[in-house]
């Protein structure tokens, strides 16, 4: 079992991490850097006999590369802390004051769902998605410091603070325009995303054998609706 851990951990650093790293960089270098390697590329300047629009489209696509890289940080970030809600659940196990960890978990499961909502608006750029994003890790790293304290975890979310300051310095489009059709659609999104991760909670707690002694024992019964309502 130790080999295989070892083999895994080996593999998670030896593709993982790299990738992760080109993310970060690709967010706020990759732009320019990438548009002057287009343009003076031998394999791309033919492109520019075809058509001017293609030529466009694809300085479009080069540019469209910084907030892509970070939009999938975030959308990473969510992921990972969505996950996360275990570890503060778990702690609450052996705190007395159930109610305080189980309101700070709806506060950072509501964090990780705002950060999940506003992907699309910070590959599009938009300021709001961008402020909207800050607010979450902001809250996300509140609820990280008052439970498990888990540091590498916070430096994380440093980093994408700070690549989300550099996007938004960046971002031209103030907001993105929401219609009728577009709150609906969030609307049953977040019900489903806080739906699996409840069920994935209570999952968990049922494959360890204490998910009985919690529902008797604390809020967690509650918990669902408290995030809803949060």
């Amino acid at each position: 079992e130790k080999v295989l851990l070892m083999l895994l951990l080996y593999r998670f650093a030896y593709y993982f991490v790299p990738v992760i790293i080109a993310l970060i960089l690709s967010s706020f270098e990759f732009g320019t850097s990438a548009k002057k390697y287009i343009e003076g590329s031998k394999y791309f300047i033919p492109a520019k006999d075809v058509t001017s629009f293609l030529m466009s489209y694809q300085k479009d696509i080069i540019a469209k590369i910084p907030s892509l890289s970070l939009a999938i940080l975030v959308f990473f970030t969510s992921m990972i802390f969505f996950v996360n809600n275990l570890t503060i659940v778990y702690d609450a196990l052996y705190d007395g004051n159930h109610l305080t960890y189980y309101l700070l978990l709806a506060i950072h499961t509501s964090a990780c769902l705002l950060l999940l909502l506003n992907v699309v608006g910070i590959y599009k750029q938009s300021r709001r998605a961008i402020i909207y994003a800050m607010i979450s890790i902001i809250l996300i790293i509140v609820a990280t410091l008052f439970t498990y304290a888990s540091y590498i975890l916070i430096t994380w979310l440093v980093i994408i603070f700070a690549l989300l300051i550099v996007a938004f310095r960046r971002a031209r489009r103030l907001k993105r325009p929401i219609r009728m059709r577009n709150l609906v659609a969030m609307l049953l999104f977040s019900i489903f995303i806080l739906y699996i991760n409840h069920i994935f909670i209570a999952g968990t707690f049922y494959a360890l054998d204490v998910y009985t002694i919690e529902m008797h024992t604390s809020v967690l019964k509650y918990y669902f609706w408290i995030t809803i309502l949060i």
